[in-house]
């Protein structure tokens, strides 16, 4: 893992309450993910007890492996967001 990576976050357990966003609401993510950029769109999020939130994103343009989505951990220090609702 690069020292800029965001950081992968598990999917939300089953019966956790999950904020999906519509098309409506567009919330764009930039990051990075071993050691590559890209760009996302926030799909849902779910927040955590401690306070922290991940974000499952779809990304632009797909990883290495193929995968275009992926759940990850909000981190200003790594990542810009753009609140477009």
């Amino acid at each position: 893992m690069y020292e800029r990576d965001a950081s992968p976050a598990p999917p939300p357990p089953p019966g956790a309450p999950v904020h999906a966003y519509t098309h409506y609401e567009v919330v764009a993510i930039n990051l990075t993910i071993e050691g590559g950029r890209y760009r996302a769109v926030a799909m849902a999020h779910h927040d955590q007890p401690d306070g922290r939130r991940a974000y499952q994103l779809c990304l632009w343009p797909a990883l290495p492996d193929g995968r275009r989505t992926g759940w990850y951990w909000w981190n200003p220090d790594v990542m810009t967001r753009r609140d477009l609702r």
